[in-house]
């Protein structure tokens, strides 16, 4: 009986050990047609891994959220740092600077007003509007993975697509940097303004300058490598030893992965330089023009491709709105971040080129990884509300996936028209 009841245990783990790995196949797949089906029609491919999530706990109960839940923190952070990682890589660096001012005001006026938007709209509702200042942070970033519905067509300028990628990345940045010091001075007890502005230029400034040095570094030895597959893998591991010391000594972990990927990508910026400081041709051909980044970004989309398709199968494997008022919250929030986005873009773009495209950058609004990865930070910390937030935010990044497409293509197609 003894060998009986060992072999039924065994079995029942490595019949659970199938099913995980059978699901983890499945979500893959989903997860590349779901890009497929996006590159084709322009419809959000979070909205299918979500629902796919939806299937697979709340309606088939196939699997358990808690199996997960463990992994949510690790997950989120891996997803931040490969997300910024991979925008720093991507880009010109001489037209980034060119647009950087307009991209940086309109990520300050809309992490502003959505601030305003979360403290008004949770303190009308009877929450403390400290805690609706932090949902606010919460839900700030826009994705710039819907990009790919406005490069498809025709009728945009180049100039509001690189806007809306840079817009977006600043977006992130402040959004993790400020989510990240308000918590952390909230649970100390110290949440005045002041010191939560000192905290993030330091975590800002540590975090810039390593990411700048070991990139520097890392690229001269790089120029060295002939063997790109090890390259790729390394390069990984390094940049999670650069999140690692940053966090470390107070720094900023997601933007030296940001700045990280940056010099990774000008190579071509930072010989030019050097050619400027008279150094020798030979030791900048050695040493800097020689390395290209553009088989590392292949590699890094790649692993970017499965986080995403994780992290939102996660949305929807913890998607359970047990108050119905939660989803009407979340409607509603979603349309008020949508007009605090149309005024940022708005005052950003005023006698600049831009400002005939401010509604088409305005409509995209949609919402993404970072606002389910700071649910489950905001759950971490344990501070009240931390349900409600996490499936109110689940709902806005539906909503405004949903509103995202549908204005891009009514706006382009006005622009269209116009021309």
């Amino acid at each position: 009986m003894e060998h009986l009841s060992r072999f039924r245990k065994e079995y029942t783990l490595s019949n659970g050990i199938a099913v995980g790995l059978l699901l983890v196949g499945l979500f893959i797949v989903a997860g590349f047609l779901s890009n497929y089906q996006f590159m084709r029609t322009g419809f959000p491919s979070i909205l299918f891994l979500i629902f796919l999530g939806f299937l697979v706990s709340p309606i088939f109960n196939v699997a358990k959220p808690e199996v997960v839940t463990g992994l949510a923190p690790y997950l989120a952070d891996v997803a931040t740092i490969l997300i910024l990682f991979e925008a720093g890589l991507t880009g010109n660096i001489q037209r980034r600077f060119r647009e950087m001012p307009r991209a940086l005001l309109a990520s300050i006026w809309h992490l502003v007003l959505c601030i305003v938007v979360g403290a008004l709209f949770m303190g009308g509702i009877g929450i403390d509007p400290l805690y609706g200042i932090m949902f606010g942070i919460m839900v700030s970033s826009n994705s710039a993975a819907v990009l790919a519905i406005i490069q498809r067509s025709n009728k945009v300028r180049e100039e509001a697509v690189l806007a809306i990628r840079l817009e977006s990345t600043f977006n992130n940045i402040f959004q993790i940097a400020t989510f990240l010091a308000l918590a952390k001075a909230i649970s100390i007890g110290n949440w005045a303004p002041f010191a939560v502005l000192q905290s993030m230029l330091i975590r800002f400034g540590l975090g810039g300058v390593i990411g700048f040095i070991v990139g520097v570094c890392w690229l001269i030895i790089l120029s060295r490598i002939r063997d790109e597959a090890s390259v790729s893998i390394v390069t990984l591991a390094i940049l999670f030893i650069i999140y690692y010391i940053s966090e470390s000594v107070g720094g900023d972990g997601a933007f030296a992965s940001l700045l990280f990927g940056i010099v990774l990508a000008s190579q071509k910026e930072i010989g030019s330089f050097l050619r400027r400081r008279n150094v020798n041709d030979d030791v900048i051909n050695e040493y800097v023009v020689r390395f290209k980044p553009e088989f590392l970004v292949k590699f890094e989309s790649e692993i970017c491709f499965l986080v995403r398709t994780f992290f939102f199968v996660y949305i929807g494997l913890f998607l359970n709105v047990t108050d119905p008022m939660w989803m009407v919250y979340g409607v509603l929030i979603s349309l008020l971040l949508f007009s605090a986005r149309i005024i940022a873009i708005r005052l950003a773009t005023i006698r600049s080129p831009l400002q005939q495209e401010h509604y088409l950058i305005s409509s995209v609004l949609a919402r993404g990884i970072n606002e389910a990865a700071l649910t489950v930070v905001f759950l971490n910390y344990g501070f009240p509300y931390g349900l409600m937030f996490q499936n109110i935010a689940f709902i806005v990044i539906i909503i405004t996936n949903i509103l995202t497409p549908i204005g891009v293509y009514l706006f382009t197609n006005k622009r269209g028209k116009k021309q």
